[in-house]
């Protein structure tokens, strides 16, 4: 038979009708009434694929019949689903405890056996989804992209190998395995409609994951599209609009003028409205259409074991895989992804390293990512603290870490801050906008030790240096390896030059307490300010790399690359100014 026979009796078969061939190269077929209705045809039925079948009440099709189009159509509305099992395995293996504790890691917690368990045979499913992946922008590219769900985690994992694939059976074995437990749902059967859809769910975000490879060279090109076209349409328009603008300063008119600034506001309508429009095109965007899945079946040998601390403790069931003969992966209860090293949450949560909570520092206590909420920041110094070693000030309710109590409300009622922000000086209401003031006077915005070691012994110091966006003012503080202050010099822009203030172990003694510089152009005015920041990191033989720059915004820092000033700092006027001023400062007699 052709192709087209098998594929038109197949599908008639698979309706539930009745195939009979009373001569040769004639099928005589019995539809379902339902199946027929559907088709738009007779429930009885005389096909033929050849023309030496062609008579009298014999239907002859061919590939472009109506009839073959109408089931092709019905075949695709209903997926090739499938089922499949694992059979050829054995499952005898004894000692999984000892195999998980070799093959799996807790670095704060230990694996310990369930008194009274013992090891269990179960049946596990993978259900694997077929998607058909649509990447839209200005153009359309499809592909197939399959993904593998563990039906009992809920989480994607790599697909059976070819060697693997080529040992599923049509036909199940283990026939008397109760189903295996599922903890990421509460429905007793992964399968059912509700966890399903979950299950699904969770397949396309891992498939629109995988297509990470496939999406980056399509966003780099929609995103040079849309710049280029973006860069003509302004070009275009911005033609537009200094004529119509030309025309319209040309008017006298007032009918004229009224046409004109019409025409003008259309088109920046019209502007807008095609950027629009080509944002929109070149916008990519991921559709997934699933066409299909298979359920395979595999028994496997499992057992609970307890990971425990001393903080806490949690039960999860570790299983042999009788097929690849491993301990299979748990998985991570933040990321849902399988993993081999798991930390072990306080709030009993097994996470791995790129799903933690920052450490406390006194007790040591790891959280998730889930349990965020459970670890705050020191006042004083910004590490973070849990609640449970939190220290709360009877005074002014502030929490402070083991280290810091005490100075919670030490600088004026306000935190003595341990390497963290200044505050910015307010204005003072007489002077201009845009002056240059003298700033108030400075609390130092880091605790300093008592007694600083010599810069021959600062091996592990660090620079941080803070730019204060409100205002003209940059604060270089060096950081001992516990983050406590030894030194912080400051660069104030005033009227009559750049002041130079420092804060350090040397006292009145230090070369740069009191300085004056002039500064230099806009240009040149952060070359001249990093080559100080440079000075002081080899005054205590800081390595340039141990160096940082923060931003600082209404008391936020954010780190940028490196020394970048604005606002005062670029001003020419004003810079011509404290240039100015400098001189006019040197030459005052004494």
């Amino acid at each position: 038979m052709s192709d087209l026979a098998d594929f038109v009796l197949d599908f008639c078969s698979a309706q539930g009708g009745v195939v009979e061939p009373p001569a040769y190269g004639v099928y005589d077929v019995l539809l379902p009434d339902v199946v027929a209705a559907q088709l738009g045809i007779d429930p009885l039925q005389r096909f033929g694929f050849d023309e030496s079948a062609a008579s009298n009440g014999v239907t002859l099709l061919s590939y472009s019949h109506p009839l073959v189009e109408r089931m092709m159509e019905a075949a695709r509305a209903v997926p090739a689903c499938a089922r499949f099992y694992i059979t050829d395995v054995r499952l005898d293996k004894t000692g999984l405890a000892a195999l998980a504790r070799n093959g799996l890691s807790f670095p704060n917690a230990n694996l310990v056996e369930v008194p009274h368990t013992l090891e269990a045979r179960a049946m596990f499913r993978y259900v694997r989804f077929n998607f058909k992946a649509a990447l839209i922008s200005d153009e359309k590219r499809e592909q197939v992209v399959s993904v593998l769900m563990d039906a009992q985690t809920g989480a994607a994992v790599d697909d059976f190998s070819a060697t693997e694939a080529h040992r599923l059976a049509e036909t199940p074995v283990f026939t008397q395995l109760p189903p295996a437990p599922a903890p990421w749902t509460a429905a007793p059967d992964p399968l059912a409609p509700e966890p399903f859809r979950a299950l699904l769910d969770r397949a396309a975000r891992a498939a629109v994951e995988g297509l990470g490879a496939a999406i980056t060279p399509l966003e780099k090109r929609a995103a040079r599209h849309l710049e280029l076209d973006r860069a003509r349409l302004e070009t275009y328009y911005a033609g537009l609009e200094r004529d119509l603008e030309r025309r319209l300063k040309r008017a006298e008119d007032e009918a004229r003028r009224a046409n004109l600034e019409s025409k003008l506001a259309a088109t920046r309508a019209d502007h807008a409205a095609k950027l629009a429009d080509v944002e929109a095109k070149y916008h990519l965007r991921v559709e997934m259409d699933l066409i299909n899945l298979a359920i395979i079946a595999q028994p496997k040998i499992m057992l609970p074991v307890r990971i425990e601390n001393r903080q806490a403790g949690v039960t999860r069931d570790v299983a042999w895989d009788s097929l690849r003969h491993s301990i299979e992966p748990l998985v991570c209860d933040v990321c849902i992804q399988p993993r081999l090293k798991f930390f072990l949450c306080a709030n009993n949560h097994l996470a791995c390293g790129d799903c933690l909570a920052p450490q406390c520092v006194d007790c040591k206590r790891i959280y998730c990512q889930h349990c965020a909420a459970e670890v705050v920041t020191c006042v004083v110094c910004d590490r973070p603290v849990c609640q449970k070693s939190l220290n709360r000030c009877r005074e002014c309710g502030r929490g402070t870490c083991h280290q810091h109590i005490g100075i919670c409300h030490a600088a004026d009622g306000q935190p003595q801050r341990s390497g963290a922000v200044v505050a910015a000086p307010e204005a003072s209401p007489a002077s201009p906008a845009g002056a240059l003031t003298k700033p108030k006077p400075r609390k130092l915005v880091a605790r300093r030790k008592s007694s600083a070691p010599e810069p021959a012994a600062a091996s592990g110091y660090r620079v941080v240096v803070q730019i204060e966006k409100g205002e003209p003012l940059v604060v270089a503080f060096v950081l001992d390896k516990d983050d406590q202050e030894v030194a912080q010099r400051q660069w104030i822009l005033m009227e009559w030059g750049i002041s130079v203030q420092c804060f350090c172990e040397k006292g009145w003694r230090c070369k740069s307490a009191r300085r004056l510089l002039k500064p230099k152009s806009a240009a040149q005015i952060e070359a001249q300010l990093e080559a100080e920041t440079a000075q002081l990191c080899a005054e205590y033989r800081v390595p340039i790399y141990r160096l940082s720059v923060n931003i600082v915004h209404q008391g936020v820092p954010t780190r940028i690359p490196k020394l970048s000033l604005g606002g005062a700092w670029k001003d020419k006027v004003l810079l011509d100014a404290a240039r100015a001023g400098f001189l006019d400062e040197i030459d005052k007699p004494e």
